[in-house]
């Protein structure tokens, strides 16, 4: 290091005392700012390098620090000497090598009330990481414990936190881009302005969480528990919001849709006594549902056969899924009073009851008299459309 006159500055000395600014001011030196703990004794770390010698097995429910309680200190340590005896320190997602570096393995680790702000945690494995399991004793077995942990403006991207117990914690401003919280416990946890664009929140328990203006766009929303929560000012443009419970939440200047990430889909959603009125409706041109049956591309990398047949039966499956999820949020809106908006996702029904018709009608696996039906269905349709266009002018 040098100073202002271009003289190289002596290293600075390594801390004798516990002064936490003292330790402070080292660390930033170091070119560790994330650090602000005084370093954990010879003894203890000792203790952390055994324990990251042990090898995980998931049947049985063992890991390196399952059932240990680690306090902030530990986990600076466990990050500075990241893999290799701190060779590579904390994975920078903004970095290529992230791709084959994992991050500390803190499953079922106890980090309750602990001070974790600020820290590099990106790509940290603290729940089980198959996704599509349905085994609940070991997603348990791998949960990390964060209740009522602060985790204020933290790098967690791309972080596996499926089942993780994060009740009351504190994520304002964290980063938790690409993350995996499915099934995460985070009632009344505190997520204010905290960025999850394309995390996983399916199955979330998030009743009464704070979620004003999180960023939330394509996140994965389904069947999670939004009872109570605050989504005021939200961004859920392309969230997937199907079969999501949200009675009781607010909503007020919450974004649903825009030109770069599309709209939410809505498909089932449960939305109570939710006042609706608070959204802005106008940009929602289609659901997010209608926008996905709308994709002309499926199953690219199968053979051009398979993929076409593929390709017919998904159509019909989602533009029945969005015929429904129109038809939904039509009679939802018409309930409240919002009559204009409510005749708008009842037009998009109609249009989409057309073509999904079509689908059914077209594909050689439907047996020949659904087929028939289909097609007289389908000229009913076209024949209320040509004489009163269903009663709205809109896009089709």
């Amino acid at each position: 290091m040098y100073d202002q006159d271009g003289r190289q500055a002596p290293a600075m000395q390594r801390p004798s005392t516990e002064d936490a600014q003292a330790w402070q001011a080292y660390w930033q030196a170091q070119g560790q700012p994330w650090r602000i703990k005084p370093e954990i004794d010879k003894e203890r770390q000792e203790e952390l390098r055994q324990r990251c010698a042990i090898v995980s097995d998931i049947k049985k429910g063992i890991y390196p620090f399952k059932g240990v309680k680690l306090s902030r200190a530990d986990v600076e340590w466990l990050l500075a000497t990241h893999e290799s005896g701190g060779t590579y320190g904390p994975v920078d997602c903004s970095h290529e090598s992230r791709m084959w570096r994992d991050g500390l393995d803190l499953r079922g680790t106890d980090l309750r009330q602990e001070n974790l702000c600020f820290l590099p945690l990106a790509r940290t494995c603290g729940g089980y990481q198959e996704s599509s399991t349905t085994n609940e004793e070991r997603r348990n077995m791998a949960a990390v414990l964060l209740e009522g942990a602060a985790l204020d403006s933290a790098q967690l991207q791309e972080a596996h936190l499926s089942g993780a117990r994060m009740q009351g914690a504190s994520l304002w401003g964290t980063n938790l881009q690409s993350a995996d919280l499915s099934y995460a416990q985070l009632q009344n946890a505190a997520l204010r302005g905290t960025k999850l664009q394309a995390a996983n929140l399916s199955h979330a328990q998030l009743q009464s969480a704070d979620l004003l203006g999180a960023q939330l766009q394509t996140a994965n929303l389904s069947h999670a528990q939004l009872q109570s929560a605050d989504l005021s000012h939200a961004q859920l443009q392309g969230a997937d919001l199907r079969r999501a419970r949200l009675e009781s939440t607010i909503l007020d200047f919450a974004t649903l849709s825009d030109g770069h990430y599309g709209a939410a889909r809505l498909v089932n959603v449960s939305w109570g006594d939710t006042n609706l009125s608070v959204i802005d409706w106008e940009p929602v041109v289609i659901l997010g549902d209608e926008q996905k049956a709308r994709q002309k591309e499926h199953g690219d990398e199968e053979p051009a056969f398979r993929g076409r047949i593929k390709d017919k039966f998904t159509k019909l499956i989602e533009h029945k899924e969005a015929v429904r999820a129109n038809r939904q949020m039509a009679s939802v809106l018409q309930a409240q009073g919002l009559n204009e908006e409510a005749a708008r996702f009842a037009y998009r029904a109609r249009v989409l009851q057309k073509r999904a018709l079509w689908y059914q009608m077209t594909r050689r696996e439907v047996p020949f008299g659904e087929r028939m039906q289909a097609l007289g269905a389908w000229l009913f349709s076209w024949f209320l459309f040509l004489l009163a266009g269903y009663g709205v002018n809109v896009i089709t």
